[in-house]
C-alpha cells in the first residue's frame, strides 16, 4: 500500500517539475509584420532570434505577385553584403499568397525577404507563430500529474476497501 503512495508522490512530484520547467517557455510567439513594396523593391524583415522549433508563416500581398524567403541569418549576412546568392530555408516566387511550417534546425536570427517583382505597388501583411517542445512538455506534464493522481486515488480506495473486509 505504502509502496503505491510513494509511487504516487513521485509521479506528481516528477509532473510538477516538468510543468515549472515547461511553463515559463511555453508562450507562443507571435510574429506580425506589415509593409508596402514598390515595383521591384526587396525588403528584409529581421523574425528575431528564434530557437530550434517549428515556425508558421503565412503571407498575403494586396494587389501584386512577390517571391517571399525565409533565410537563417548567416545566408542573410552573405547575401546582403553581395558576396552570393541569397541560399533560403523556403523560397515561394510569383506568388500572392502562401503559407509554411517549417522546422528551424537551430537557434538563429531568420529573416523574411521579399521581392515585387509586380507591376504595381503592393501592401505585404507576414504573420507568424513559433511553436516549440515546450507545448509537448506541458501536455506531458499534465500527464504525468494525472497518472500520480489516479495511483494515489486508487491505492487509498484498495486501502479503504481492505480495512471495510476486514
Amino acid at each position: 500500500m505504502k509502496t503505491f503512495t510513494r509511487i504516487s508522490l513521485i509521479f506528481i512530484i516528477i509532473g510538477f517539475s516538468l510543468l515549472l520547467a515547461g511553463f515559463p517557455r511555453s508562450g507562443q510567439n507571435q510574429i506580425s509584420t506589415s509593409f508596402y513594396l514598390d515595383h521591384g523593391q526587396t525588403i528584409s524583415e529581421s523574425l528575431g532570434v528564434l530557437p530550434p522549433s517549428y515556425l508558421y508563416l503565412t503571407f498575403q500581398t494586396t494587389n501584386s505577385s512577390i517571391d517571399f524567403s525565409l533565410a537563417t541569418g548567416k545566408a542573410y549576412s552573405t547575401w546582403s553584403k553581395g558576396e552570393g546568392n541569397l541560399s533560403t530555408l523556403w523560397h515561394l516566387q510569383n506568388s500572392s499568397s502562401g503559407s509554411v511550417s517549417i522546422q528551424l534546425p537551430y537557434r538563429d536570427m531568420y529573416y523574411v525577404v521579399v521581392t515585387n517583382y509586380g507591376g504595381n505597388n503592393t501592401q505585404v501583411l507576414v504573420i507568424g507563430a513559433v511553436y516549440g517542445y515546450e507545448q509537448d512538455l506541458l501536455q506531458i506534464a499534465v500527464a504525468v500529474i494525472a497518472i500520480g493522481f489516479a495511483v494515489g486515488a486508487a491505492s487509498f480506495f484498495v486501502g479503504k476497501y481492505r480495512i471495510l473486509r476486514s
